[in-house]
């Protein structure tokens, strides 16, 4: 990856030299991260040359000194709770501003053999049980390197084999006063042989100048079942890099993404099927309004016979606004019988919008049922004329196709409050969307 030449990246080297001596972990780590910190500025932030970022907007990065928060202010239980999932009796951790914070969290309903561990103390404790993990990213890319010299905060769940968790975990990321503030968090998700877990994670925050790098890695024994639910709602000044690393057996991964937040967010995931009967399924949401530019990118890695994969991504943009999905299947010259999917639609309310899709199929075996489509447009006019004939104000008829349009992926989430959870996210995001366009402009009489 070749240095973007605009980029300013001096701000990153002064705050890893200011935080280093407070960062978790010793001996190899201190030294894997002083390489993935030279590496990082070696490579620089990505330039919209490389094809991979050509849709992503990173100049808030380029222009801001985001400093990781050595200390999480004290948070409103009420404002915890407007970011969590209403109506949802589970677990909850809590992080403030990238700071774990253990009283505003409900760890007490978790088997003892279940418990979460904290990031950092697992990594002051020496960092073994996750070393092949982290260094499993050396050779990444520049976010990859940044979050590994930097990562202080993050979880660590380990499933052990044959335990089938009935209730989900939920994560709660919350961004509350803390201009030009950043947090590098790194996950660990763990499932042994037979194991089942859903992991609900929320982020949200006001509108303080913030940046997100974050990064989920998942390991699933054969027989496992992970669901992976993610919320990002984040304030309008959040720049949002996450990735979600999944490798596994014979076993099940499905994830399920709404992002309407943020002034810029990018999440990729990057799955890895390792052993016959493997399955993969993402379905994303996105949903941006005026300025925003939001960026999804996805790799389905197929090595193996006799796996299937699926992916359905659905946008909706209002205003002039950006959104982008970057879809790719391999399917590598022993994967024999692969059966992978993908769909990706767009659904523009203003003609300012940008919307841009790049489904891509390599493929390199020749027995495999493989498709993938894309699709751009407006709402159908007939639709909204046959909703008002039937008494429907125009803004109503909008909002019914719109709702329609993005529930029917919300309706596989298995869980009610999470899914009542999604549907809320789009209904808010259309209101405050169809607000914006209903607002005077500029030039109005």
């Amino acid at each position: 990856m070749m240095m973007d030449q605009s980029s300013d990246i001096s701000g990153f080297q002064k705050a890893y030299d200011t935080m280093r001596p407070a960062l978790p972990g010793g001996g190899w780590l201190q030294e894997l991260r002083h390489i993935a910190m030279t590496r990082f500025m070696s490579l620089g932030l990505p330039g919209r040359k490389l094809e991979s970022w050509r849709y992503a907007d990173l100049k808030a990065l380029r222009k801001t000194p985001f400093q990781p928060v050595t200390k999480a202010p004290e948070a409103d239980i009420a404002a915890i709770e407007k970011a969590a999932i209403a109506g949802l009796d589970a677990p909850r951790l809590v992080f403030v501003n990238g700071r774990f914070s253990r009283p505003l969290s409900r760890l007490h309903t978790l088997p003892a053999d279940l418990a979460p561990k904290s990031l950092r103390d697992v990594l002051m404790l020496g960092g073994g049980s996750i070393r092949d993990l982290v260094m499993d990213l050396r050779d990444g890319d520049a976010f990859d390197q940044l979050n590994t010299a930097m990562m202080s905060e993050g979880v660590v769940i380990e499933v052990p084999e044959g335990m089938q968790v009935k209730t989900p975990i939920e994560i709660v990321y919350l961004v509350t006063d803390a201009d030009n503030g950043a947090a590098h968090l790194r996950n660990v998700i763990r499932l042994g042989q037979g194991a089942s877990l859903t992991v609900v994670e929320s982020f949200a925050g006001d509108d303080s100048r913030f940046f997100t790098n974050q990064i989920t890695q998942t390991t699933l024994a054969d027989g496992a079942d992970l669901t992976l639910l993610r919320r990002q709602h984040e304030g309008s000044g959040t720049v949002h890099v996450s990735r979600t690393y999944a490798t596994l057996g014979k076993a099940r991964f499905q994830m399920a993404s709404i992002a309407s937040g943020s002034a810029s967010a990018r999440h990729e995931l990057r799955a890895d099927v390792t052993t016959e009967g493997g399955h993969v399924g993402y379905e994303g949401i996105q949903l941006a309004r005026a300025g925003q530019v939001l960026d999804t990118l996805t790799f389905m890695d197929h090595a193996v016979p006799s796996c299937t994969s699926t992916q359905t991504y659905r946008a909706v943009l209002a205003g002039q606004s950006k959104a982008a999905f970057q879809g790719k299947v391999l399917v590598r010259r022993d994967a024999q019988h692969t059966d992978a999917r993908q769909k990706a639609d767009s659904l523009l309310l203003d003609r300012a919008a940008e919307a841009s899709t790049k489904p891509e199929l390599e493929i390199y075996a020749d027995d495999v049922q493989c498709a993938h489509g894309a699709t751009v447009g407006e709402l159908d006019a007939d639709q909204v004329f046959y909703l008002m004939a039937r008494g429907l104000a125009p803004d109503e008829a909008r909002a019914l196709l719109v709702e329609a349009f993005v529930a029917e992926l919300c309706g596989n989430i298995a869980n009610e409050p999470v899914r009542d959870a999604f549907l809320a996210d789009a209904r808010n995001w259309l209101t405050s969307a169809n607000s914006a366009m209903d607002a005077p402009k500029e030039g109005d009489q």
